[in-house]
This record gives structure tokens, C-alpha cells and sequence, in this order.
């Protein structure tokens, strides 16, 4: 093999797995899946991954259900001081919400920063995207 095609095989591979690397880093908790991503020494704070339990809703005088964030659980205790950051999106990937808080139990409730003063309407969540860091 020449040194120019050995040159690009190695480019394309670099491609590929940049391309994979990044779809990982971008992983989406659907039906409070489990979810976890990003490099090794980032994954130690919680080798099992954590779920979306609840969208922190509320129903007094909306027509249809509210959320104004998001509550995370399964919280291992290493990510405490973490930073927990939730985008909730619709099924165009549009932002619908987006908040952050830091992590100081299993459980963490995020409440959006972002959102309209009433909340997003609970049925055009379609993926919540949670990120420790």
C-alpha cells in the first residue's frame, strides 16, 4: 500500500470514530432509559448511569400538563458537586427547556432556567438530554 492511501485509510478511520465519540457524547434518556457517556476519567462519578423519575409538573388551571423541570435519580454519590445539566427537547430537536443545578444527593431536581413562565407543555417533551460535568 502506498504511504498516500496508507495516510487516508487512517484519516477516514479518525473520521469515523471522531463521528461515533461525538453521537456518544450527545446520548438521550428516552422513557427514563439509562444514559451515560463522555471520557473514561468523566464516566468514574457514576458507572451506572441515572434516570429521568419525573418532570416536576404542574396541572392547576393549565389545560394541558406543565413542566418546569426535571428530576434525575440514580445519582451515584461520587458526582456530588457535579454539575447536573437537562435540555429537554421536542421531536424536531428543537430546546424546549434547559436548567442546571448542582448535584448534592441521589436525587436532583433541575429546575429550566429557560422555559416560558408557564412551564412546557408536557406532551412535546419527546427527549430529555442530561449531561454531569
Amino acid at each position: 500500500m502506498s504511504k498516500k492511501r496508507y495516510l487516508a485509510a487512517f484519516g477516514a478511520a479518525g473520521l469515523v470514530f471522531a463521528g461515533v465519540f461525538g453521537a456518544a457524547a450527545a446520548l438521550d434518556v428516552n422513557n427514563a432509559g439509562v444514559a451515560q457517556s463522555g471520557e473514561s476519567d468523566q464516566l468514574s462519578c457514576d458507572e451506572n448511569g441515572v434516570r429521568v423519575v419525573g418532570y416536576n409538573l404542574d396541572t392547576n388551571g393549565y389545560r394541558t400538563a406543565r413542566s418546569f423541570g426535571v428530576t434525575v435519580d440514580g445519582i451515584a454519590n461520587a458526582c456530588d458537586g457535579k454539575t447536573l445539566v437537562v435540555r429537554t427537547l421536542d421531536d424536531g430537536g428543537n430546546q424546549l427547556g434547559f436548567g442546571f443545578a448542582e448535584i448534592t444527593d441521589n436525587r436532583q431536581s433541575v429546575r429550566y432556567s429557560d422555559a416560558p413562565r408557564n412551564g412546557v407543555p408536557v406532551e412535546d417533551i419527546e427527549r430529555v438530554q442530561l449531561t454531569i460535568g
